[in-house]
């Protein structure tokens, strides 16, 4: 996933855990609130209950390429934050990619 769609920020993340609208299905949560730039910017939380580091960046990986590959057709103007869920842990890309669209376009987020 590009640097240009990356949350790097601690208090980008406290504001979006904070005032935004979260929506999730049995894979993941995704918590989303507007911005004022009108850019797309995603960040990805993978909790230590999930397991260990391998299994954790793994995860990370794999929802980042989910991202990356359905990232033209999402709403700009939204900051996102993924959450993985326990249920991701032996779940493969397709899998997962299917989730997001699934989600974000329950919330009308996806262009598709």
């Amino acid at each position: 996933m590009q640097k240009q769609f990356r949350l790097r920020k601690n208090k980008e993340y406290n504001y979006i855990y904070k005032k935004g609208i979260s929506t999730a299905c049995k894979l993941l949560i995704i918590i989303y609130v507007p911005n004022r730039t009108g850019k797309l910017k995603v960040g990805f939380s993978v909790s230590k209950k999930i397991g260990k580091s391998v299994t954790r960046n793994r995860i990370r990986r794999l929802l980042k390429e989910g991202m990356r590959s359905i990232i033209q057709s999402v709403n700009p103007g939204y900051n996102y934050i993924i959450i993985a869920r326990n249920a991701i842990i032996d779940k493969s890309l397709t899998e997962i990619t299917q989730s997001l669209i699934y989600v974000l376009k329950r919330e009308k987020l996806l262009n598709m």
